[in-house]
């Protein structure tokens, strides 16, 4: 009970922490208090009104960023690099940017100097001091990014990053080379201030930007990671509630014949329930104890991991009173579950237990309401859920989700109990010792049913966090252009289009290019027969330029038109810089998952100012020439970023081992949680175990026989939650990977199926085995006549 109560409080109260983080230094997400971002360059004008905002109160700075190539000499391959161009002297003005050794940024920075994340140390196999070059240039390191504010507020948080100065950024030649850029202006506004009057301000001086403000700028992706650490916390507590409120139960079975003979010696069924209630009370109340420094280690665990992704406030590692709540939250969820025992126990007949002989609870005939109790446990879980998740359509899918997992567990655990049980008596004659083990688990009062299901849906969510990113990285391959044997140049301007195109033509071993040209719009109103609709969204569309189409004709993918409630014909307004441009939606069609590498929207890019555009080239070149032409591209244009079909797969295994780190880390919690529900079960069954062993030991088992049997019981357990949970993850993976990429996958590999069964399978052993391996040392007449 206490380690069960010490992970859910743990995650809950990091979770917490989380959010509150969200409401409490907001600003800090964005290092500003608005920010608008911009693909095109700064006007003069522009700059001359942002000079004018000092007089306000306001201060303002330009962060640049762009995509380019960096390389080292203790490294043959070279890698793409974002580079984040900033006036140390202003940026951030929110957050602390912390560096490794402990610099100022200033201090850091200068025009010949660079400060690097570190991936870019482990990528260029770099020190710190050692030189690398960025687009060409070689720049000293001057520190590693230990947290960076706005590191998610980008295009990109992840894979090699690097800051430097303007006047370095300068020198680096990127932004002259014609990559495409993008600035971000962000404003620290005086206390007191209004936002609002000062966002339209900004959408007045940049139209065709998009605007964010501190308050809303970056809560869906950070309630995202909070709702998953939520969820697991909810997780976390269903497991342990199971395994608390089943071995409650077992322990009422245990002390149903001393509760017989207090009622025939007088005592009334009420209170003889009380007594139950009180003892299980003070079982919890101690378990509360215990868990409240464990569950404080926990969140500390879980808050150190998700600080490399989520800026969150300072902390302290000892946060009872937190951890306390979500204890009580798990014996809350538990207190239903214990009604039906507690009625049994009020009802029992004294004469029909000690007939009988066992405490095994048969509850009378109209006694007990399953379906009221159902519905009790079903409504404090619920009010539990939007607790945590905060959310009711999310606590109500995390319930629905939750069933549903365990009730495909169940039919399958039935089902393989059923063959188990058919199966066993062929094994009783040649191998006695594991039929024995195999047949415990039909045990009355084992309850191994309810376990094999719990754990093998906590091992569904391990299988499945491992299965999706290696799948998801196979997807983002399949739906690329070409084959691996390609080479991409991203994000460059009209300026290097014709040079790139006549470059590649000449060289030999390139078999095909193909470039693609983007432009980003701002959707401001659409209208649709005579009614118009205002429709602002934060983000802009990334359209693809298509000649194919009229000057004034939209082509628009299904699901982006019933988004924003097109239809064919419907009038687009898109705001492109300082105008604003008028599309009618000619063609409403499914996008595939190649198409919507690039875009949902095509649309003719005629007459369009060539400053807006942006080029992304695909070039298929012939493998034994792979190298030679990406060499030549390096020295010819050293700014442009080259990016081959690998670096994309090592892209998205980092992103996926980014993501999924934290995913693990609070699964495995909730495993843990099923694991400790199998201790309390295994622990409340410890007097029927010992009488067994007795009884085997007085006809003359040896102990490395009981050994054997309750090891086979134990593994079996676990291999059975192993295979089911192999199975229920692999659906749920392929579930994921059609909803995601619109196509059926089924990603079955035998290496995680192998070492999820003997991951669980030890584990079960253990678990079994903890509070169990001392009832083989006990004397035969000591437990009977106990």
């Amino acid at each position: 009970m206490a380690v069960s109560l010490a992970a859910i409080g743990g995650v809950h109260s990091a979770a917490n922490v989380a959010r509150a983080a969200i409401h409490t230094d907001s600003r800090a997400w964005l290092a500003g208090d608005i920010g608008i971002d911009l693909v095109y360059s700064i006007e003069r004008e522009q700059i001359a009104a942002l000079d004018r905002l000092p007089l306000q109160g306001i201060a303002w700075t330009v962060v640049t960023s762009a995509w380019t190539m960096a390389s080292s000499d203790e490294s043959p391959n070279p890698g793409v690099i974002a580079v984040k161009a900033v006036n140390p002297a202003l940026y951030p003005f929110y957050g602390e940017l912390t560096l490794d050794p402990p610099l100022s940024l200033g201090a850091a920075l200068e025009d010949d100097t660079v400060v690097v994340s570190e991936e870019v140390l482990e990528r260029l196999q770099v020190r710190i001091g050692n030189t690398m070059r960025i687009g060409g240039e070689p720049f000293r390191i001057a520190a590693r990014i230990a947290t960076e504010p706005d590191r998610f507020s980008g295009a990109v948080g992840l894979g090699m990053r690097c800051i430097l100065s303007r006047g370095a950024y300068a020198r680096s030649g990127v932004e002259a080379s014609g990559n495409s850029v993008r600035n971000r202006v962000l404003l620290r506004l005086p206390a007191g201030a209004d936002v609002s009057e000062h966002q339209r301000m900004l959408e007045k001086l940049f139209p065709g930007g998009s605007v964010r403000e501190y308050r809303d700028a970056f809560h869906q992706q950070t309630e995202t990671v909070i709702s998953f650490l939520s969820m697991t916390a909810f997780l976390a507590l269903a497991f342990g509630t199971i395994g608390v409120a089943v071995a409650a139960r077992q322990h009422a079975e245990d002390r149903m014949p001393s509760m017989a003979i207090m009622k025939m010696v007088g005592g009334r069924g009420s209170q003889i329930a009380l007594i139950f209630l009180v003892e299980i009370g003070a079982m919890a109340a101690a378990a509360v104890v215990v868990a409240a420094p464990l569950g404080s280690l926990i969140r500390a665990s879980v808050l150190s991991l998700a600080g490399r992704y989520l800026i969150l406030p300072p902390t302290t590692a000892w946060d009872l009173l937190a951890v306390v709540g979500g204890a009580f939250c798990a014996l809350a969820a538990m207190a239903p579950v214990l009604i039906e025992p507690a009625l049994s126990i009020r009802n029992l007949s004294p004469a029909e237990v000690i007939r009988r002989g066992t405490g095994e609870i048969k509850s009378a005939p109209g006694k007990t309401r399953p379906f009221g109790l159902a519905a009790a446990v079903f409504l404090a879980s619920l009010f539990l859920a939007v607790l945590m998740l905060q959310a009711w359509i999310s606590a109500l899918i995390m319930l629905v989700a939750l069933g549903a997992t365990m009730g495909l567990a169940s039919l399958l655990t039935i089902a393989t109990a059923a063959l188990l049980r058919r199966w066993t008596p062929r094994l009783r004659f040649r191998f006695p010792l594991l039929a024995h083990g195999i047949a415990s688990l039909h045990r009355p009062g084992n309850h191994s049913r309810l376990l094999v299901a719990a754990l093998a849906t906590s091992l569904t969510m391990l299988n499945a966090t491992y299965a999706a990113g290696s799948a998801v990285s196979r997807a983002v391959l399949d739906v690329l252009p070409y084959d691996r044997n390609s080479l991409y140049l991203t994000r460059f301007r009209d300026s290097a289009q014709g040079g790139v195109r006549a470059f590649l033509a000449g060289q030999p071993g390139v078999i095909h290019v193909e470039v693609m040209t983007q432009v980003r719009l701002q959707l401001r109103s659409m209208t649709t027969a005579g009614s118009k609709q205002i429709a602002r969204f934060d983000a802009p569309y990334l359209s693809v330029c298509d000649s194919s189409l009229p000057p004034g004709g939209l082509l628009i993918a299904g699901d982006v038109a019933r988004k924003i409630g097109a239809k064919s014909g419907s009038t687009l307004a898109f705001e492109v810089r300082d105008r604003t441009i008028h599309r009618s939606v000619t063609t409403i069609r499914p996008f595939g998952a190649v198409d919507r590498v690039w875009s949902t929207i095509h649309l003719n890019c005629a007459g369009l100012d060539e400053t807006l555009l942006f080029h992304q080239a695909a070039v298929q070149v012939d493998p034994s020439r792979l190298s030679e032409v990406r060499r030549a591209l390096r020295i010819e244009f050293p700014s442009l970023a080259v990016v081959t079909a690998d670096d994309i797969s090592e892209t998205m295994k980092v992103v996926s081992r980014d993501a999924m780190t934290l995913a693990r880390v609070v699964t495995w919690y909730a495993l843990a949680a099923g694991l400790c529900m199998m201790i309390a079960i295994v622990a409340a069954s410890r007097l029927a175990r010992s009488r067994e062993i007795a009884i085997l030991s007085a006809i003359g088992s040896p102990r490395s026989a009981m050994l054997l049997i309750y090891t086979v019981e134990f593994a079996s357990t676990g291999l059975l939650a192993g295979l089911i949970a192999s199975l229920l993850a692999a659906g749920f993976t392929s579930a994921t990977f059609f909803v995601i990429f619109k196509r059926l996958e089924m990603p079955f590999q035998w290496m995680p199926l192998i070492a999820a069964a003997g991951i669980s399978t030890l584990a079960t052993i253990v678990a079994g085995w903890l509070p169990s391996i001392l009832l083989l040392f006990r004397r035969p007449m000591d437990v009977i006549r106990g």
